[in-house]
Parts: structure tokens; C-alpha cells; sequence
């Protein structure tokens, strides 16, 4: 039995639990993954109990790497578990916990044991209940952490000032490099305003956002105005994600400007907004000149033939583009026709459809 079997089973015996198979099979394990969205482990679960003895064994092993508990049982007092281990520990650089039952608590917890912690590089906190009181020490940790690349709060309820602690942290953090803060608790256009107007000043500073996400932010095309300018000013942000948002055919032109003046994006999403073809048309125009963009998700925009039409053309022209996403749009038979004209030079492009034909008519499937 080898030295880390050893060890994993000794901790899950002292603690009462069932050792598992796969966990304790590895020969000296880099990287440890528990997710219970699977289905092995969908019925068994990682509960408190068995994630301190997890916890036990990587801090007494120093070889694990990266950790992926996500989708389990987890509550703060598992969270407070880690927590001490990250005082000590100098091994754990990737740390998952998305949707568990981790609260304000156990947040604090974790905020207050990165705030000395030199090796985490990203912690991922997405769709726990970590709430207003969890998201503002998670800001006042990236004030005292200078290692953190990585921070995934979406959909953790986090209001106003919780997102506010987070976003003006970020504006003089040295190396936060990806922040997501998808689905907050925002309650009104004052709120988004006010969010804004500080991710501005975010924008304007820091040099070292690379990956923004603002999914469903209710974000309106006067909200997406107020920042453009800093959208613009940032030359480290390469990717930007605005999916499910409010955006709608005025905000086509105010995306275009920013491909037109942000030469080296390379990713933008745009899903599940309200573009139409006065959007479409526009983004197409900076699209067919654009020397990076590799991936453009425009799925479920309300984008009919005119502005399907000018996006098809488009893609031919622009030689970075490797990603794009459609479906969900209103493909008539001409838009159909628009893209198959054009398949043997799309055919390395990743699409989200592909072409089938019916008695000489082209047809759409979705991938």
C-alpha cells in the first residue's frame, strides 16, 4: 500500500468514515477530485465529516496540488476546516467549492486564513450562500493577499456592497487576474450604476484583469456606455463575458467601438441578450477587421436574416476567429444559405450548428 493510501485511510479511520476507492488508489496524488455533480458519486456525497479527513491527509501529505470539491455537501464548518489548513499549508494552489452549503461564515473564514496564505493562486466560491457579510471580507482579503489570481463568486447572493468591497479591491490588487462576479443581488438600476461607477475606476487602474464576467448583472446599454471608456483604457482585459444581460440593438454599436478600438480581445460573450440585426450588422463591421478575437458567443440575441447575413460574411473576412455561437437566432432559409455558401471556409471554425440537407433545402441542427 502505497505511503499516501497509507495516510488517506488512517485519517478517514480516525474520523469514522468510509475511505474512498479512487481517492486512496492514488499513488501520490497532485491533484484530488470529489465533485459530486457525477455520476459515481452523485448518490454519495461529500459531507463535513469526510472533508476534514480530507483535509487531514493533504496537510499531513504536502504533495496536492489542486482540489475540486465542488457540488457537494460542504458547509462552514467544512470551510473553517480548510481554513486552518491554509494557515499551515504550502502545497494547495487551486482550491474548488462551487454550489456546497458554504455561508458568510465560513467565507470569513477562508478570507481571514488567505489573508497570510502565499501559494492559492484561485478559489472558486460560485453558488454557495456566501451573502453580503461572506463577499465583503472576501474584500477586505484581496486588500491583504497579493498572490490570488483567480476569485469565482457568481451567484453567491451578494448585494450592493458586497460587490462594491470586492470591485475596489481589485483595483490595486497586483495579480487578481480573473474575476467572476456573475448573478449578485443587485436591486436596482441605482445599484448597477453605482457598481459601475466603481468598476470604472477598477478598469481604468489595474493592469492586471485579464477575464472579466459580468453574466446576468442587468446590464442596459446606458450601464454599458458608462463603461466603455474604461473598457477601452484597459488594455490587459482579453476576455469579457456580458451573457444574460439587457443589451439591446444601441448596444451593437457600442460593442463594435470597443472590438474596433480593443484590437487585442480575444474573447467576448454576448449570449442571451437583445442585439436584433441593427446589433448583429454592427459587430459584424469590426469583426471582419479584428486581428485577435477567437471567440465570439452570440446565441440567443433575437438576430434575424439581415444581421445573420452580414455576421456570415463577416467570418470569412476575419482570420482570428476560431469560436462562434448562433443558435437560438432567427435563421430564415436565406441565412441558412448565407452560411452553407460559405462551408469549406468555415469547416475549421467551431460552430454551435451544422447543415443537413432535406430535398435540395438546407437545413440547421444545433450541435
Amino acid at each position: 500500500m502505497s505511503s499516501w493510501a497509507s495516510l488517506y485511510t488512517e485519517c478517514c479511520n480516525a474520523a469514522g468514515v468510509v475511505p474512498r476507492e479512487e481517492i486512496a488508489a492514488l499513488a501520490d496524488p497532485n491533484t484530488i477530485t470529489l465533485n459530486g455533480n457525477c455520476s459515481e458519486r452523485f448518490a454519495r456525497r461529500v459531507d463535513d465529516t469526510e472533508f476534514a479527513a480530507l483535509c487531514t491527509a493533504i496537510g499531513r501529505s504536502m504533495s496536492v496540488v489542486a482540489l475540486d470539491v465542488s457540488y457537494n455537501h460542504i458547509s462552514s464548518k467544512g470551510a473553517a476546516v480548510l481554513a486552518d489548513l491554509l494557515r499551515t499549508n504550502a502545497t494547495l494552489q487551486t482550491i474548488q467549492l462551487a454550489h456546497n452549503n458554504i455561508d458568510a461564515e465560513g467565507a470569513r473564514a477562508l478570507a481571514d486564513s488567505l489573508m497570510l496564505n502565499m501559494t492559492v493562486l484561485s478559489l472558486t466560491l460560485s453558488g454557495n450562500p456566501v451573502d453580503d457579510e461572506g463577499g465583503i471580507a472576501l474584500g477586505t482579503m484581496l486588500r491583504g493577499n497579493n498572490t490570488l489570481n483567480e476569485l469565482h463568486v457568481a451567484s453567491c447572493s451578494l448585494g450592493t456592497k458586497a460587490i462594491l468591497s470586492i470591485v475596489q479591491a481589485a483595483q490595486t490588487h497586483p495579480s487578481l487576474s480573473s474575476l467572476y462576479l456573475d448573478k449578485p443581488l443587485i436591486k436596482g438600476p441605482h445599484d448597477v450604476q453605482s457598481v459601475m461607477q466603481h468598476l470604472a475606476a477598477t478598469l481604468k487602474e489595474t493592469r492586471a484583469l485579464v477575464d472579466l464576467s459580468l453574466n446576468f448583472f442587468e446590464l442596459a446599454d446606458d450601464s454599458l456606455a458608462y463603461i466603455l471608456p474604461a473598457l477601452v483604457h484597459n488594455t490587459s482585459l482579453l476576455r469579457l463575458s456580458l451573457r444574460g444581460n439587457k443589451l439591446s440593438p444601441g448596444a451593437g454599436e457600442l460593442i463594435a467601438t470597443f472590438l474596433a478600438r480593443r484590437p487585442e480581445l480575444i474573447a467576448l460573450d454576448l449570449t442571451a441578450n437583445r442585439l436584433g440585426d441593427v446589433g448583429a450588422t454592427a459587430l459584424a463591421g469590426s469583426l471582419r477587421t479584428h486581428p485577435s478575437i477567437r471567440q465570439l458567443l452570440l446565441a440567443s440575441n433575437a438576430i434575424g436574416e439581415v444581421g445573420l447575413i452580414d455576421i456570415a460574411d463577416a467570418l470569412v473576412e476575419c482570420t482570428s476567429i476560431s469560436e462562434m455561437t448562433l443558435w437560438g437566432n432567427r435563421f430564415s432559409e436565406d441565412a441558412t444559405s448565407a452560411f452553407y455558401q460559405y462551408r469549406d471556409q468555415l469547416e475549421a471554425l467551431h460552430l454551435d450548428f451544422e447543415f443537413y440537407v432535406v430535398d435540395g433545402v438546407v437545413m440547421l441542427a444545433q450541435k
